[in-house]
């Protein structure tokens, strides 16, 4: 079966910001429901997330990890990896904290 990729137009000045990489379990909610996820990286901009079903691109959803809450939209899919852009960047204090609270 061939792997399915999207993309949306990529703002690289967004993916500029430094990406810490983790592997800590979440949850993505869509309008299709709710899905077990696990955040690969994130940045103030957005996450790179892994699932068994990623959302389709352009796919408003809302990602919960430990005190994080965001919107996003899916900016792109390959396989079970998606990237989602924030609706609103992050500021980079609340990033160190969540980060922080993870070690």
């Amino acid at each position: 079966m061939a792997q399915y990729m999207a993309r949306q137009p990529i703002d690289h000045e967004l993916r500029a910001g430094h990406r810490n990489k983790l592997f800590e379990s979440a949850t993505v909610k869509s309008i299709d429901g709710e899905l077990a996820a696990h955040v690969l990286d994130i940045s103030c901009s957005g996450a790179m997330m892994a699932m068994r079903y990623p959302p389709p691109v352009s796919a408003r959803v809302i990602v919960i990890c430990r005190s994080i809450e965001c919107v996003a939209s899916v900016a792109w899919v390959s396989g079970s990896r998606c990237g989602l852009r924030f609706q609103r960047p992050m500021e980079e204090a609340r990033l160190s904290a969540f980060i922080a609270s993870l070690r």
